[in-house]
């Protein structure tokens, strides 16, 4: 064991500050990079048999990062990867598309339930779907939802669901 005095203090002392620092240099550059992503989180929320009417399915849109994302366009995409986009035809939203999302804000998509499952039926989906939405921004960045599993029925004014 060698001496206290033999001991190379400057060079230990000059490794531990180097090692701190190495660290804190690489804990800032992953902030950074988190900081400068484009960061959307998006759910869908399905009200069931909630009897609420009209009955709607919502497409929610968060943007969770520090940076504006500039959204084109949304779609709900099936199990086996086919895309309804959403559009004017079946599906209104709370804001036009192209728009733009800044930080902390919310974007809403909605489509009555009798419109989805209808499209549904007619791409010989029975009692149920996976679904997905994907917002897409300007940029071709896609921003996905989990996986959804839709239990299809039709609204009577009224009646409430019926499954189908």
């Amino acid at each position: 064991m060698p001496k206290l005095s033999e001991v190379p203090w400057f060079q230990i002392i000059t490794a531990a500050i180097a090692a701190w620092g190495a660290g804190l240099s690489t804990f800032n550059y992953f902030a950074q990079r988190r900081r400068d992503r484009r960061i959307v989180k998006v759910e869908i929320h399905d009200p069931g048999d909630e009897g609420t009417f009209p009955p709607i399915l919502q497409v929610n849109a968060v943007n969770t990062g520090y940076r504006s994302v500039h959204l084109e366009h949304v779609a709900i995409v099936l199990a086996n990867g086919e895309e309804i986009v959403w559009d004017r035809t079946f599906a209104t939203t709370t804001d036009d598309l192209p728009c733009e999302l800044k930080e902390g804000k919310k974007f809403t998509a909605n489509s009555m339930v009798n419109d989805l499952t209808i499209l549904l039926m007619e791409k010989e989906h029975t009692k149920f779907a996976n679904i997905r939405a994907h917002i897409v921004d300007e940029g071709g960045n896609v921003f996905r939802s989990r996986w959804h599993r839709y239990r299809m029925r039709l609204w009577e004014v009224g009646a409430g669901a019926k499954s189908v």
